[in-house]
């Protein structure tokens, strides 16, 4: 227990340091590239360095943006709205990931309950990082709304 503390305390420390040495901005290129220089470093190890492996991670990193970059026009209401075609639920996420059409979803009861449950969820997440914006406080209460239903 005491080593995950540290070893996060330390991850901290060298973020801190490469944002610092790049003028106060953490970029992720450079995180990659002072990781890759300091092998001892706590960062190090949390990158994959076989290439193989990482383009294995790359692709299928770009498969899940296409995935979400594919979008179908839906009528709501007699107005047509622009959404994402597929939706990744937290339910499959637990079992490996996958992405269902969002039709489907939204036409079982089921699913639909989960993915307002994971939305609810998700917003409820944003305004606690954002907490600090006081115009943001009365969408809790909406939010809470939604909830109860």
């Amino acid at each position: 227990m005491v080593d995950v503390m540290v070893k996060e305390e330390t991850i901290v420390e060298e973020l801190g340091y490469i944002c610092n040495v790049y003028g106060g901005l953490l970029r992720p290129t450079d995180v990659v590239l002072w990781a890759d220089e300091h092998p001892n470093s706590s960062l190090h190890n949390l990158f994959e360095w076989n290439d193989e492996r990482a383009g294995d991670l790359y692709r299928y990193w770009q498969a899940r943006k296409l995935i979400a970059s594919v979008k179908v026009t839906m009528e709501v209401n007699e107005n047509k709205k622009c959404v994402r075609a597929y939706v990744s639920l937290c339910e499959d996420r637990q079992l490996g990931g996958g992405y269902r059409l969002l039709v489907d979803v939204l036409n079982d009861a089921n699913t639909r309950r989960a993915l307002l449950s994971q939305a609810l969820a998700e917003m409820n997440r944003v305004l606690r990082k954002y907490r600090q914006l006081e115009e943001l406080a009365g969408l809790q209460s909406e939010i809470d709304k939604l909830e109860a239903l």
